[in-house]
């Protein structure tokens, strides 16, 4: 075991019972050597679902003060490969099977240049150590901290989860790697650690409305994203351009206010039609959405540099933050999709569906024609910080074609809401839900509507 602390962060390298190749073993080193908070780092896990009997070879584990991060070998055998995905809800069972306090979210990538083409499983392809170090900031940037030294048991439990090649079980935590639970957990993930998008005009300088389309690329670009367990890809919320002094003397600093909030409604609204396209929600904002403008000496005219990264809000990770998906300040409402009318939701129940006897009465022609939805077809109940949709009637009686968060179902015990959720009111086919079908809608769940 490699052990350091430096400036109150904690990094420690430990080896699991199985052989990880030379190159994957340079990688968790260099990581260590680098990392510029505390991290336990381990290598070599076999891990196995004690239900369904599943086991898979991890390679790679890091383990920050609010994220899992698991990394898989593409250069091994592809018969002996456990997809990245597969291996991330192991990794979070094995968490929650070790009782390890509260479970950390867990995220996954491919070591190496490209997955194996039988896989199927297109995670993230990370091949060096910089790239590495990036992705796991970024994930960790996505959470609010919890209490205590949650990274140290959850190492623990995973360590001690390791089976080995032969089924045995690894050795117990150390004493001393216990005593380190009581330590802090440094987490500052800045956008000078991000490598920047250069944009660059054939002539004239750059204007805020040439960046509009660059904003949204990077909004979308693959490697931007980080990817949970369950397939959701979380995209940067938190923007800084740089641009030329004298250009933002002339064309930004006037207006700056109002270019920053239009920028921001542009990436909202890109997120939106991006998740209409899909029919489900695909993508969802790191926290809230903010873009800066910055002036810098070494730029000309017709250049810009453009980073990205996941914040997480403020706001989420102080200690007065409850320990669900709470709401954020201010009254929620429903955006219609694509880009439509907004309702708010009051305090209690809201009733909606195609009865005027609902409280919000969606009434357009194709609705009330096609009646794939119940007169009464959903509830919010709204309350302490919370929303919570059911499906049906506050009466209990079912809706006619089911209602969907993020394309799932919602059951008896209803879904708590939180901002960017995808709803969609009535399907034929409840595998695929769309808002596009004739007779069925869909709506944004925005948390704060000001």
């Amino acid at each position: 075991m490699l052990f350091g602390e430096t400036n109150n962060a904690v990094k420690t390298l430990q080896a699991g019972q199985a052989a990880v190749s030379p190159p994957v073993q340079r990688l968790a080193e260099a990581l260590l050597d680098t990392f510029p908070m505390s991290v336990y780092v381990l290598t070599g896990l076999t891990l196995l679902d004690q239900q369904g009997g599943q086991r898979a070879l991890v390679d790679l584990l890091a383990v920050t003060a609010t994220a899992v991060v698991v990394g898989i070998d593409s250069g091994r055998d592809p018969r002996a490969i456990t997809p990245p995905r597969a291996a991330g809800r192991l990794v979070a069972r094995a968490q929650q099977a070790a009782g390890a306090g509260r479970p950390l979210p867990v995220y996954v990538f491919w070591i190496g240049q490209a997955p194996p083409p039988n896989q199927g499983d297109d995670s993230p392809a990370l091949p060096e150590a910089a790239a590495i170090q990036e992705y796991i900031l970024r994930a960790s940037a996505q959470n609010p901290q919890p209490p205590g030294n949650v990274a140290a048991q959850v190492a623990d439990a995973l360590r001690e989860a390791d089976i080995g090649p032969d089924g045995t079980p690894g050795p117990p935590t150390p004493p001393l790697r216990r005593a380190l639970r009581a330590l802090p957990e440094i987490l500052d993930a800045g956008l000078g650690q991000l490598n920047p998008i250069r944009f660059v005009q054939r002539s004239g300088p750059v204007l805020p409305a040439d960046l509009n389309k660059r904003l949204a690329a990077a909004m979308l670009d693959r490697k931007n994203h980080l990817e949970d367990v369950n397939y959701g890809k979380i995209v940067p919320n938190d923007y800084l351009v740089e641009v030329n002094e004298d250009n933002y003397r002339g064309h930004y600093q006037p207006i700056e206010g109002e270019v920053r909030e239009q920028w921001r409604q542009r990436l909202l609204d890109a997120l939106n039609t991006a998740n209409s396209r899909q029919g489900r929600k695909e993508y969802r904002f790191g926290g809230r959405v903010d873009v800066q403008v910055r002036p810098v000496p070494d730029l000309p005219e017709n250049e810009v540099r453009l980073y990205a990264r996941i914040k997480a809000d403020e706001a989420a990770a102080g200690p007065a933050a409850p320990a669900g998906p709470g709401l954020a300040v201010g009254r929620p409402c429903l955006e219609q999709l694509p880009g439509g009318r907004t309702w708010p939701l009051r305090e209690g129940t809201t009733t909606i569906g195609r009865s005027r006897t609902a409280d919000i009465f969606l009434n357009s022609p194709e609705i009330q024609a096609q009646r794939l939805m119940s007169g009464q077809h959903a509830y919010f109940q709204l309350g302490g910080g919370r929303c919570r949709l059911f499906d049906g009637s506050p009466a209990g009686k079912p809706s006619l074609n089911g209602t969907f968060v993020n394309g799932r179902p919602v059951t008896a015990g209803g879904q708590e809401l939180r901002d960017g959720d995808v709803i969609i009111l009535a399907s034929v086919d409840p595998a695929r839900p769309r808002p596009d079908t004739p007779g069925a809608t869909g709506f944004i769940f925005r948390a704060h509507c000001g």
